[in-house]
């Protein structure tokens, strides 16, 4: 009986996280174009840098980007300005807030 009982836990696939692509809507409120939007589970210094479509996020504009990978809530989320200003926000919640807006945003400590 207990030899049954170990082949079936062997045959029976152990769950891995679930993938699936989430989507941020990023908006640009400022007067000055976003040219990189980057990206880290929270907490991580493994940011990476989310595609623009190939051109900036002009002022008074909006682009949905997606975020491929494991399913979570919490990033780390920095945008950078064609001025060189980035803004950086800690912990946003996905799941809760899909909009990145400067209303969502903090600055990053020595960073203006």
């Amino acid at each position: 009986m207990s030899k049954t009982l170990i082949a079936l836990l062997f045959a029976v696939p152990f769950a891995a996280p679930v993938a699936a692509t989430q989507y941020l809507r990023v908006v640009n409120a400022a007067s000055t174009p976003i040219v990189a939007v980057e990206a880290a589970s929270a907490g991580s210094s493994a940011w990476s840098r989310l595609p623009l479509a190939g051109h900036p996020v002009y002022p008074g504009r909006q682009l949905g980007l997606a975020l491929d990978g494991p399913r979570q809530c919490r990033y780390d989320l920095r945008m950078v300005y064609a001025d060189g200003r980035e803004v950086l926000s800690r912990g946003f919640n996905l799941c809760r807030h899909p909009r990145l807006a400067p209303a969502t945003m903090k600055v990053a400590p020595g960073e203006a």
